[in-house]
């Protein structure tokens, strides 16, 4: 499993993302792509993304 580095930023834009009516989930991966680029790191497959996600879930569940 890779390690996404998720933090309070990359929560807000997954967030953001998920309120855009019309977007793909090809367009999510992208979006997030874009900003994981700067932590070396990229959503290759379905298994990365569900990974990505469910460390999103986790950060969530410490931040409460």
């Amino acid at each position: 499993m890779k390690n996404f580095l998720i933090d309070q930023k990359m929560v807000n834009l997954v967030e953001r993302l998920r309120q855009i009516e019309k977007i793909t989930v090809r367009e999510i991966i992208g979006a997030l792509n874009v900003a994981l680029a700067s932590r070396d790191v990229r959503i290759e497959s379905k298994q990365d993304f569900d990974d990505f996600l469910h460390q999103v879930c986790e950060y969530q569940e410490q931040d409460e």
